[in-house]
């Protein structure tokens, strides 16, 4: 496969900054290069949501490439680090053969496996935790970026289910 557009896809990035407040970012895309695959051959591809997401010297937010796309925010509360919660990512491919478009797009991968465990799953996910296990209790939600809903209508806790990554088939 020559010329395969790669995309990196956020379907959800939890984070929390030094002082306790929690970020999430969800049903994002980031395309940042084209390659090649050679028959019978693997290839690393990074996606990784820390990637995508900068918290600038005056506290605003870079979301995407700084040198590309990418959208930014105002001046906000959160403070250096930010450190991974949960992050659920999948890696998508178009490319061309005999003139014909084609596509494929791999398991959904998660990390951590759960609270406190450092390791990756790849998919199938089966039944997550609920979200209120995912985010510590010594924390508040500061910001939510997303195309679907995600919070309480008091905006003070996730929806069931919100922090879960999303089911592929």
């Amino acid at each position: 496969m020559h010329n395969v557009a790669m995309t990196c896809g956020v379907d959800l990035y939890v984070f929390k900054d030094a002082n306790g407040m929690i970020g999430a970012f969800r049903d994002g895309q980031f395309g940042n290069k084209t390659i090649s695959i050679g028959r019978n051959t693997p290839v690393n591809y990074t996606c990784n949501a820390t990637d995508f997401i900068r918290l600038r010297d005056d506290y605003s937010l870079v979301i995407g490439f700084p040198d590309g796309q990418f959208l930014e925010t105002k001046r906000s509360d959160f403070r250096p680090p930010l450190t991974v919660i949960k992050m659920c990512l999948y890696i998508k491919g178009v490319y061309r053969l005999a003139g014909i478009g084609l596509s494929f797009t791999s398991a959904m991968f998660q990390w951590p496996a759960a609270p406190g465990l450092a390791q990756w799953i790849e998919g199938p996910i089966t039944s997550d935790l609920p979200s209120e296990t995912w985010v510590p209790v010594d924390s508040r939600i500061g910001a939510v970026w997303a195309l679907r809903a995600m919070m309480s209508p008091d905006k003070k806790h996730f929806l069931p289910g919100a922090l879960q990554c999303t089911q592929v088939q």
